[in-house]
């Protein structure tokens, strides 16, 4: 996977995840109202998904998707 590719399955996780329509990469996950339990069901299902693996630590230190997609490596 690309990273343009990785943004769009953070996103389209976190949109189904959040159920929110929209969502940008410059979008702020606890700006959005987030929890820390969302979080984790963020993650879980980026992987289940996408097979793609978002360390949680990355999740409340990145101000934006963008930076956590650049973040997100394949599971092995």
């Amino acid at each position: 996977m690309d990273d343009e590719e990785v943004l769009n399955a953070l996103l389209t996780t976190a949109r189904s995840v959040f159920d929110i329509g929209s969502l940008t990469p410059e979008d702020d996950l606890f700006a959005l109202g987030a929890t820390s339990v969302d979080a984790v069901r963020l993650v879980s299902a980026l992987e289940a998904d996408h097979g793609l693996i978002l360390d949680m630590e990355v999740v409340f230190e990145s101000g934006n998707f963008a930076e956590m997609a650049g973040k997100i490596v394949p599971a092995a």
